[in-house]
C-alpha cells in the first residue's frame, strides 16, 4: 500500500528532498517533516502554511542547542572551547562524535530547508557555505563582550531585490548585545522571520529533546489523518522542491558586511600601520582598533572592527597580512549581523 511519511531526519530532506517528494506526488501521498526543523517549535508549518500571504525576505536562526549552549556557557563562564564541549557531552547536549553540530553541518540542513521553502524552489546542501565554532576562543567571546557583542552560530538566509540569487550560509556571527538574538541561551533555539506583510516573527523554544520531538511528530500524524479524512491526501504540495528548481546560491565572496578581525602579532612598532595600509588598499574602512596586553609567548591579540566591506577584499587582504613575519596565528574573522 502507498503510505504517507513523517520523518525528523533534517538530513534527508536537505539532501535528497527532490527525490523524495517527487516520488510522493507521483504516489498521491504526502511527506511531514516538522520535526526536521526546530523540534518543537512549528517552523514548518508557520512557514508553509502561517505565512504563506507573506513574502519572507529574511530569516536568521540560532538553530543547533549544542552549539548555543557551548556557546552561552563559553560566554557566562569564560572557559576554553574543548572543556565546554566535554561538559555538553557529559550533560547529553553533545554527541560524543560532536562534527556533525560544532562543524555547522547540522544547522547547515535546517537552514537548507527553511530557505527552500522561502524561495519556492530548491537549495542544494552543497552549495551553502558552512563554517562552525571550533575556531571560537575564549578571547574571542571577551572580546565581543567587551565591544558590546555575543557571539553565536547564525544560519542567514535573505532575499535581494532585483536578484535571481538567495544568500544563505551558516558561521559565527558577533550580534550587538541589545539584538533580540543575542538572548538566546543555554540549549535554546530561535528563529526570527521578515515577511512583507508581517514584519518580524520570532519563534523561541527547545529545538530538540525526546518531548519536543515527539510534540511535533504527532503535530504531523495529526496532519496526515485529517488530510485523509478529508479526502485531500497531498494538501500542501512539495513539487517546487525538485532539481530542476534548483535556486543559484549567493556565493559568500559576494557579500558585504562589518568585521571582526582578530590579529596575533609580535609587539614591535609599525605592525599596526602595516595591517592597516594592507586593508586600506583592499578600500576597507576601519571603525575601532584595540590593542591588549600580550601573552605568554610575548605576541599580542590586535582587534579590528571594520566598517561595511566586501568578504572579497577581507579575504584578499588577510592573505596578504598573515604572508608578513609579524603574524604569529592565524587570523580570526567574523562577520557582524544587525
Amino acid at each position: 500500500r502507498k503510505k504517507h511519511v513523517i520523518t525528523a531526519n533534517k538530513a534527508l530532506i536537505s539532501e535528497y528532498g527532490p527525490e523524495i517528494f517527487e516520488c510522493a506526488e507521483k504516489n498521491g501521498v504526502s511527506v511531514y517533516f516538522e520535526a526536521a526543523v526546530g523540534g518543537g517549535m512549528p517552523v514548518i508549518k508557520t512557514i508553509r502554511e502561517g505565512l504563506v500571504g507573506n513574502n519572507v525576505y529574511s530569516i536568521k536562526t540560532i538553530i543547533n542547542g549544542t552549539c548555543n549552549y557551548i556557546l552561552s556557557t563559553m560566554t557566562a563562564q569564560g572557559q576554553p572551547f574543548e572543556e565546554v564541549l566535554k561538559e555538553a557531552q557529559a550533560k547529553g547536549y553533545a554527541e560524543a562524535d560532536p562534527t556533525l553540530d560544532v562543524g555547522g553541518g547540522d544547522s547547515g540542513h535546517k537552514v537548507t530547508i527553511m530557505a527552500s521553502l522561502i524561495s519556492g524552489g530548491y537549495i542544494p546542501y552543497d552549495k551553502i557555505s558552512i563554517e562552525g565554532i571550533t575556531s571560537i576562543s575564549s578571547d574571542d567571546i571577551s572580546f565581543a563582550s567587551e565591544l558590546g557583542y555575543t557571539i553565536k552560530l547564525l544560519g542567514v538566509i535573505k532575499k535581494e531585490q532585483n536578484s535571481e540569487q538567495l544568500d544563505v550560509r551558516v558561521h559565527p556571527v558577533m550580534l550587538h548585545s541589545k539584538h533580540i538574538m543575542a538572548s538566546v541561551s543555554e540549549a535554546y533555539n530561535a528563529v526570527l522571520l521578515e515577511g512583507d506583510a508581517v514584519g518580524q516573527i520570532l519563534l523561541y523554544g527547545k529545538g530538540a529533546g525526546e518531548m519536543p520531538t515527539a510534540s511535533a511528530v504527532v503535530s504531523d500524524v495529526i496532519d496526515v489523518a485529517r488530510n485523509i479524512s478529508a479526502s485531500s491526501p497531498i494538501r500542501i504540495p512539495m513539487s517546487y522542491y525538485t532539481s530542476s528548481k534548483a535556486i543559484q546560491v549567493k556565493p559568500i565572496e559576494t557579500i558585504v558586511s562589518r568585521y571582526y578581525l582578530r590579529f596575533t602579532v609580535t609587539d614591535k612598532p609599525g605592525v599596526l600601520a602595516s595591517i592597516t595600509s594592507f586593508l586600506g588598499n583592499e578600500g576597507i574602512s576601519i571603525a575601532s582598533v584595540m590593542q591588549k596586553e600580550g601573552y605568554s609567548d610575548k605576541s599580542v591579540p590586535v582587534i579590528i572592527l571594520t566598517h561595511t566591506a566586501s568578504e572579497k577584499g577581507i579575504r584578499t587582504a588577510i592573505e596578504s597580512i598573515e604572508k608578513m613575519d609579524y603574524i604569529k596565528d592565524k587570523t580570526q574573522v567574523l562577520r557582524i549581523e544587525d
